[in-house]
């Protein structure tokens, strides 16, 4: 979903501002004696205070990765949060300051503590204020060659046409989202799947309460008559990779018997990942007595 025509506009506003800023900046305080200059940058500073603000209020409740077509990494959102919630900070206090200095100005002190406290947090903003719009472009940027859809929600042009397929790329993305701990949901196991954890590892105790859960869905059969069956994969049909699954993701399995015969039953499964379908398939599988 791209975002609103009001929210590109104060967006790009905002751009040609603070661009005007920089390359009309007020290099030295004694400039200000012109009278009209002086009534100017006022105006100028207030007009970029208001636009800050509004865009600010106006976003808060937009997410940070709004429009991204895949899954975004906790690690990412957490740095581009703080990344604009920086610049929010550096760009309400650069106009601010600056409408400090005038005042102190327009009240005759041209130097001393308060003036010099004024322009060095101006300075320091803008500076500050440079380096964390090099990163949002770079981000932009890096999350255009993703294929992530983020770019195309704000900028017109160098549309993105999905996640990007370049091998380099995909295994950056792998590399990034292997950074944060996986979600892990922990349920309370069924009473009618109480299987004793005789393995070594908890893989293995995950393998012997799978082949349980099988042996009850396909016959319905009690715990001591599954403990003496073996389940066995007999075939995959129709299985279908649709979009890339990488860590960090809550997949959801959804799993319907649709039909038996004897001891073979057929399976159907889709898998989400926030209600896109990520694959498909059919399979059978069939149960036979241990030997």
């Amino acid at each position: 979903m791209a975002h609103t025509r009001l929210a590109k506009t104060i967006h790009w506003s905002f751009i040609v501002l603070y661009a005007y800023g920089i390359f009309k900046q007020v290099d030295d305080i004694s400039q200000l004696e012109d009278d009209s200059l002086l009534i100017f940058e006022v105006l100028f500073a207030s007009v970029f205070l208001l636009i800050v603000i509004f865009r600010y209020f106006y976003m808060r409740n937009v997410g940070t990765m709004h429009a991204s077509s895949v899954p975004v990494h906790s690690v990412h959102k957490f740095i581009a949060k703080s990344v604009h919630t920086s610049m929010y900070l550096c760009l309400i206090l650069l106009p601010l300051s600056g409408l400090a200095i005038a005042f102190l100005f327009k009240q005759g002190i041209v130097d001393g503590p308060l003036q010099n406290i004024a322009i060095g947090i101006h300075e320091f903003t803008a500076t500050l204020s440079y380096v964390l719009i090099a990163i949002h472009v770079s981000a932009a940027i890096y999350s255009r060659i993703k294929g992530e859809g983020v770019w195309s929600s704000m900028v017109p042009i160098l549309k993105e046409e999905g996640p990007s397929e370049n091998k380099y790329v995909k295994k950056v993305a792998e590399i990034e989202a292997m950074l944060g701990p996986l979600p892990i949901e922990v349920k309370k196991q069924p009473s009618s799947l109480d299987v004793e954890e005789t393995g070594k590892t908890y893989l293995d105790n995950a393998l012997l309460k799978a082949k349980a859960a099988a042996a009850l869905t396909a016959h319905g059969i009690d715990k001591e008559t599954y403990e003496n069956k073996l389940v066995f994969l007999m075939s995959i049909e129709k299985a279908r990779f649709r979009n890339p699954v990488i860590p960090n993701c809550k997949l959801e399995l959804n799993i319907e018997a649709i039909r038996s015969h004897g001891r073979v039953w057929k399976y159907k499964g889709e898998a989400f990942v926030e209600g896109k379908k990520m694959a498909d398939a059919m399979w059978s599988a069939t149960i036979v007595d241990k030997k």
